[in-house]
């Protein structure tokens, strides 16, 4: 098993990627004052609620995150990436084309490339694509690979639309 895993890292810095680029994991948004407003408001709701229910903890909950998110603002991370002959290496995790049932691209102001994992509970990688060359490497994935199109999940979503 461990002669395996040796193998992936070593034929991951072995190969010459195809393609490869940093990106950032999320687009970082302006939040301007009706954003202030909207997280103020629903924060009181909230608290108002749990307040005529007694629930104490649920209110120092909301008070804390809604501290942070007007105290703080969230930095993207820098996430590199690369597309190889045999796989792809997002952040430094190595997935082999073998691994990848389907992939398909959700383009945004961070264009996202999702690979669907084999398996009941194997879940998704995201390869963000800022900055990268988009079209081409789409066409290179789906010489590998099957392209269905999912769009965009619920929480991307509901992310792009609160700012956050």
């Amino acid at each position: 098993m461990e002669e395996v895993e040796m193998k992936k890292e070593k034929e991951k810095f072995t190969d010459k990627p195809v393609y490869t680029w940093k990106s950032t994991d999320f687009a970082s948004q302006e939040r301007k004052m009706p954003w202030y407003i909207l997280v103020t408001v629903t924060a009181l709701v909230l608290t108002v609620l749990l307040y005529l229910q007694s629930m104490w903890s649920g209110i120092i909950f909301v008070l804390v995150a809604y501290l942070y998110l007007i105290l703080t603002g969230l930095k993207p991370k820098m996430i590199e990436c690369a597309v190889y002959e045999k796989g792809v290496v997002v952040d430094g995790r190595v997935v082999y084309f073998e691994e990848i049932k389907e992939f398909w691209l959700v383009e945004g102001l961070v264009s996202k490339f999702y690979f669907s994992l084999h398996g009941k509970i194997s879940g998704q990688v995201v390869m963000p694509a800022k900055n990268a060359e988009v079209d081409k490497i789409r066409e290179f994935l789906k010489n590998h690979l099957p392209e269905e199109n999912h769009g965009e999940d619920l929480i991307e979503k509901i992310n792009r639309w609160i700012k956050f």
